[in-house]
């Protein structure tokens, strides 16, 4: 069956209908990412930064870290020898109290995500819609915005130090999105501690697969995260203010899959050749 947008997104919602639902979010639009291992510092981008939200928080977890023995860190970062050792050496100026100069955290992270973005080329339109509108849930600081001033850190959601930072952040990153419509672009390890606390909010879940030559639907992760990164581009782009926008989305052959998709879960798909 062929779905409508008022099968997906709600009985009697036309274009009209889903701009009024999202006008009862004062929050507005939301997109949620999820960090990147991989980080970079940046001296470079002339912007004037914020302060996170949780920094108080963070400092606690900078310090939980560093207290940690050797043995504690490798259980705790479960990576390679050879990065576990690169690792200790980055961490070693913070021991002796030298601070690194923070960077705006949407140019701090430099995973696949983030380089299928580009926020290097935004236009200052672009720059003023993503602060607005996109977040990255994070270990170390719980939600970011991209003009955010951080530093590196190594520290993922399931990671234990030794305790749980799901336990840890509970619901504090979630009553920042509260009253908002999320779009959720993140993966399901950083989602989990959005979606468990949230309260008066609504989450969108976006999905993108691929017709295989046979047919069969698959998953790239690679693809996946390129295609995340291209959709938060395009959503500052085009000034995306609701959430029956998203499925005008177009970009590496991608297109909006009403067959595969239902009720805040929208699925867009493109064919291999």
């Amino acid at each position: 069956m062929r779905l409508s947008a008022a099968h997906i997104f709600g009985p009697e919602l036309t274009i009209v209908g889903l701009f009024e639902t999202a006008l009862t979010y004062n929050g507005g639009v939301k997109i949620i990412l999820s960090p990147s291992l991989s980080m970079k510092e940046d001296d470079t981008h002339g912007f004037e930064m914020t302060q996170p939200l949780f920094q108080s928080e963070s400092q606690i977890l900078r310090h939980q870290l560093l207290s940690l023995t050797t043995e504690q860190l490798q259980k705790a970062w479960q990576c390679s020898d050879p990065l576990f050792k690169k690792l200790l050496a980055q961490m070693e100026p913070e021991r002796r109290g030298y601070l690194q100069a923070p960077t705006p955290a949407l140019l701090a992270f430099d995973g696949v995500v983030f380089s299928a973005m580009v926020p290097k080329v935004f236009t200052d339109a672009q720059w003023k819609y993503v602060n607005e509108h996109l977040r990255i849930v994070s270990g170390m600081y719980g939600l970011l915005r991209p003009l955010d001033g951080i530093r590196p850190y190594r520290l993922e959601m399931k990671n234990r130090i030794p305790f749980s930072l799901y336990e840890f952040w509970k619901e504090k990153p979630a009553t920042a999105l509260e009253d908002s419509i999320i779009i959720n672009l993140a993966s399901e390890e950083y989602a989990r501690l959005i979606r468990a606390h949230l309260k008066n909010a609504r989450m969108i879940e976006v999905d993108f697969q691929e017709f295989k030559p046979d047919g069969k639907l698959k998953k790239s992760s690679v693809h996946l995260k390129q295609a995340r990164g291209a959709m938060v581009r395009w959503m500052a782009e085009h000034s995306i203010e609701t959430p029956e926008d998203l499925i005008r989305f177009d970009e590496m052959g991608y297109s909006f899959d009403e067959n595969l998709s239902g009720d805040d879960h929208l699925i867009f798909t493109r064919r291999l050749s």
